[in-house]
């Protein structure tokens, strides 16, 4: 006998960020005694939300990040079902290679029993014409366009840059750092910086990104955002009031704060 403990306990919560943000659909779950179990819990909410809605055919784009792994994890034995899934930025530098978005990819399409497609590009390059050069090469180009098309995404929120894991990359010199700092940056999706009203911060970084930019990121039929913890709060509004997501998956804590941020 398996029990599968429902991931969405708060139904007022949800009807509030779905009224508020206009959602799709939110699912907010327990907050853990730890960030490590929060974390978990928002992987298993947001597995539970791919289960149920992923069909086959489907097209699925994945960033990269902590929780990120703990979705991928919290799938492991579901139903097959014939999807594809495509990293949605270049690989990240100097971190766990477990939560790189082609390794991310990979798991999520075995999870699924489905297929992949790989990334062969740093998610930040050191100019624009670099950039250019890799962008312009037929499969890196091939690969970009296809994550473009993508029907859902699902992609992680960065924290405010002083916590961000994203300074583990290596790809941030102090100037940059405090470039981004000024713009007044709550976080990123997809290495990308927006400010506390969601617009796309005015960084040359930001240029040199290579993945899914975020005005593309808006318009994908469906983005699943996963994110939780209190270092989040922030970086959550700015996202949601930037239009990027359609569905969020919280914990109870940050639901609240969230709500409360943005009264």
């Amino acid at each position: 006998i398996t029990i599968n403990e429902p991931q969405g306990q708060y139904p007022d919560l949800e009807g509030r960020l779905e009224k508020r943000f206009n959602l799709t659909e939110a699912i907010v779950v327990e907050s853990g005694e730890s960030e490590a179990e929060t974390l978990k819990d928002i992987g298993r909410g947001a597995a539970d939300f791919l289960t149920r809605t992923v069909r086959s055919g489907d097209r699925i784009g994945v960033s990269w990040g902590r929780t990120i792994r703990e979705v991928v994890n919290a799938l492991q034995g579901t139903r097959p079902v014939q999807v594809t899934v495509f990293p949605l930025v270049g690989g990240v530098g100097q971190i766990d290679p477990d939560i790189h978005s082609n390794q991310l990819a990979i798991d999520l399409a075995k999870a699924f029993g489905g297929g992949f497609h790989l990334f062969h590009a740093p998610a930040v390059v050191g100019s624009r014409q670099l950039k250019e050069a890799i962008v312009s090469d037929p499969n890196t180009g091939e690969i970009l366009e296809r994550a473009r098309s993508v029907n859902l995404a699902v992609v992680g929120i960065g924290a405010p840059i002083q916590t961000s894991t994203i300074v583990q990359t290596g790809y941030f010199r102090i100037e940059e750092v405090s470039a981004i700092k000024a713009c007044r940056a709550v976080g990123d999706i997809c290495s990308q910086f927006y400010d506390p009203d969601g617009r796309k911060c005015d960084l040359e970084i930001n240029e040199r990104t290579i993945g899914i930019d975020l005005s593309e990121l808006r318009d994908l039929k469906t983005v699943v955002g996963v994110a939780g913890g209190p270092g989040k709060v922030s970086s959550i509004l700015g996202a949601l009031r930037g239009g990027y997501l359609d569905v969020l998956v919280t914990d109870k804590h940050t639901a609240e704060e969230v709500l409360e941020g943005d009264a």
